[in-house]
């Protein structure tokens, strides 16, 4: 079975942070869902739920605490919404069918489906969410 890593281009960055581990897309925290007329594109930004296990020093040096993702969907033939609410912490699935890509982020809120001719990470970033502290279990920060 591939991993929705497997499914992303450009998703070495993802590697290099986080080596072996695949990061679980299990209660990520959704920030954006987009959708652009020319292409058609779509594009979900969003939070993991975890940090790499070694954390660059950079990020270490500047108190980051939360891995922001933003993966763009093109040649989107399928796309519909369902609900939408602040604060959207929902799983997200990515799966290969018929030589497509499948999106679907599901929350007690939100339920998005998609089906795109790809999708490719077009940005990994690193920032200090107030939200997460040490003291939070639902969000500890590694060293």
């Amino acid at each position: 079975m591939v991993s929705w890593m497997g499914l992303v281009d450009n998703s070495e960055e993802v590697e290099k942070r986080y080596g072996e581990h695949v990061p679980s897309l299990a209660g990520i925290d959704l920030a954006e869902a987009t959708v652009h007329y020319d292409g058609p594109d779509a594009t979900l930004r969003f939070d993991l739920p975890e940090l790499p296990d070694y954390l660059p020093s950079k990020w270490k040096q500047q108190g980051f605490n939360t891995v922001q993702l933003t993966i763009v969907f093109t040649g989107i033939f399928e796309f519909s919404i369902q609900g939408w609410e602040g604060d959207v912490i929902a799983d997200l699935w990515l799966t290969e069918a018929k030589s497509q890509i499948r999106a679907m982020v599901r929350s007690s809120t939100v339920n998005l489906d998609m089906v795109a001719g790809s999708a490719r990470l077009s940005s990994l970033s690193a920032y200090i969410d107030s939200r997460r502290s040490e003291i939070d279990p639902l969000y500890p920060v590694k060293d």
